[in-house]
């Protein structure tokens, strides 16, 4: 192909828009940082969401709880976007 001058058409990247941080109203503030290390299990869980591009430009996500204290996934659900 490139003896002929030809090149592959690259799809342009898509990132799922998951937040809008440039808002003009107030930001919340975080918590854990006013407080102490959790000294039992079970009194505090933290969360995440991840994107996960799928086949066929679609995307999928993955969200998880975890427990602070012992470090172990508490639960997760995931799913289609």
């Amino acid at each position: 192909m490139q003896a002929k001058g030809l090149g592959a058409i690259q799809p342009r990247s898509f990132i799922p828009r998951t937040t809008d941080s440039k808002h003009s109203g107030p930001f919340c503030a975080n918590l854990l940082l006013e407080m102490d290390f959790p000294t039992a299990p079970d009194r505090v869980l933290v969360g995440d969401i991840t994107y996960i591009p799928l086949a066929g430009s679609e995307w999928g996500y993955l969200a998880a709880w975890m427990d602070l204290f012992s470090r172990k996934i508490k639960g997760w659900w995931g799913g289609p976007v």
